[in-house]
C-alpha cells in the first residue's frame, strides 16, 4: 500500500518540512502499513507462520533500508537494530532438521533486499546463545533455549572458555 495524498496537500507538506522530510514521512508510513498488513495475515492465519506474511513486510523493511543508505542518510553510516531473522543475507541457505517445525526455504529477509541494493556496504552482526531463555514479542511467551548440540556453533565457542566472543564469519 501506498499514501496518495492530493497534490496541494503533498506541496504544503514540502513547504513546510522540505521533500526529504515528506519522502521519510511516507516510507514510515508506508512501512507501518506494510507491517501491520504482515500482522493481519499472520493473525488471520491463527498465529501459524506463512513464509509470505513475513516477506511482505521484510520486502519493506529492505527496500526502506536501501532508501534510507541512498537518499536520506547519504554518505553516512547506519546502524540498524533488528532480530538476526530479519538481517539474514541469505536465508535459504539455513537448511534446519525436517523435525524442526520451521524451514527458511522461500524466505525472504530484509538483509537479502538490502545486500541486493547494497552490496558489501552492508556488514552485519548477529547475536547467538548457548544457554538461557528466549522470548517472543508476539505473545510474551519465554522457552528455555535447547540443550547445547554437540559440535554446534555454540558448543564449540563455548568450549573455548570465554563467555563473550566476536567471530567474523
Amino acid at each position: 500500500r501506498r499514501i496518495v495524498l492530493k497534490k496541494a496537500r503533498e506541496e504544503t507538506l514540502e513547504k513546510t518540512h522540505g521533500s526529504t522530510h515528506v519522502a521519510f514521512m511516507r516510507r514510515s508510513v508506508d512501512a507501518a502499513l506494510a507491517a501491520l498488513e504482515g500482522f493481519a495475515r499472520w493473525r488471520e492465519s491463527g498465529g501459524r507462520f506463512v513464509a509470505a506474511d513475513n516477506n511482505f513486510r521484510d520486502q519493506w523493511m529492505g527496500e526502506t533500508l536501501a532508501w534510507l543508505a541512498n537518499e536520506r542518510y547519504r554518505g553516512r553510516r547506519i546502524i540498524v537494530w533488528a532480530a538476526a531473522s530479519h538481517t539474514l543475507r541469505d536465508p535459504t541457505a539455513i537448511v534446519l532438521d525436517p523435525g524442526a517445525g520451521f524451514s527458511y526455504q522461500g524466505i525472504v529477509s530484509m538483509g537479502q533486499v538490502a545486500h541486493a541494493a547494497l552490496g558489501d556496504a552492508v556488514y552485519t552482526i548477529a547475536f547467538t546463545s548457548a544457554e538461557g531463555i528466549a522470548g517472543r514479542v508476539t505473545d510474551g511467551r519465554t522457552t528455555p533455549l535447547y540443550p547445547l548440540n554437540r559440535g554446534s556453533l555454540e558448543d564449540l565457542l563455548t568450549a573455548t572458555g570465554r563467555r563473550f566472543l566476536f567471530l567474523n564469519l
